[in-house]
């Protein structure tokens, strides 16, 4: 009695098209992923959702706001040094790569070691994106926020005596001009002694001695 033929499976066989002699029984790897004996595995960073290969949201999550923890502190040294105090503008790629690895010890997502890589490649990507590139002392190549995202991160009270600095000869006038009685007889108040001596002296400036 002949043998009669077994059923073909309905269930295709995933396998690389390229490599396939047999196009009746398999199906193009998907994106993100690599077929091994005809089973589907997604690179690092993706989740198998049937014959798909989706991002990880959790990882996609982390990376962003590691990423953006890291860009704020960056430019917060940035900010500092342009305020006249501590602070540091250049950083090179080890120290980037340090100060991730910090803020992924302090996330709280209880990630495994290869999400871990994976967030960590992801952030140190952004970073070059994101970042200026530059040079140190010794010619290595650092990273730097950019300036004018770095004058942002600049505290309201430094943004305010900076102004001042470059307007000081328009906020001495404004103060005389008020003090003397032209501003007070338009505004009809009885604070032009008391409040331009206030507001200047908060600043660092003094009152009497302002030159012109």
């Amino acid at each position: 009695m002949p043998r009669r033929p077994g059923r073909r499976s309905s269930v295709p066989v995933l396998c690389l098209a390229v490599l396939c002699g047999c196009a009746d029984s398999c199906e193009p790897c998907p994106e993100n992923g690599r077929c091994v004996d005809g089973k589907l595995e997604c690179v690092r960073g993706f989740k198998k959702y049937g014959n798909r290969c989706v991002e990880d949201g959790l990882l996609t999550r982390t990376a962003n706001k590691i990423a953006e923890l890291l860009q704020r502190r960056v430019c917060d040294e940035h900010a500092q040094a342009l305020c006249g105090q501590p602070g540091k503008i250049s950083f090179k790629q080890l120290d980037i790569s340090n100060m991730a690895d910090e803020l992924l010890s302090n996330d709280p997502a209880h990630l495994t070691a290869d999400g871990i890589q994976v967030v960590k490649d992801r952030v140190l990507q952004s970073a070059h994106g994101f970042f200026e590139t530059t040079s140190t002392d010794d010619e290595a190549e650092a990273f730097k926020c950019p300036d004018l995202v770095a004058e942002l991160h600049r505290p309201l009270d430094c943004q305010v005596r900076q102004w001042i600095a470059r307007n000081v000869v328009f906020v001495a006038t404004f103060s005389i001009l008020r003090c003397s009685g032209f501003y007070g007889a338009f505004t009809r108040d009885r604070h032009c002694q008391r409040e331009p001596r206030r507001y200047m002296s908060r600043y660092g400036f003094s009152y009497c001695s302002i030159p012109l």
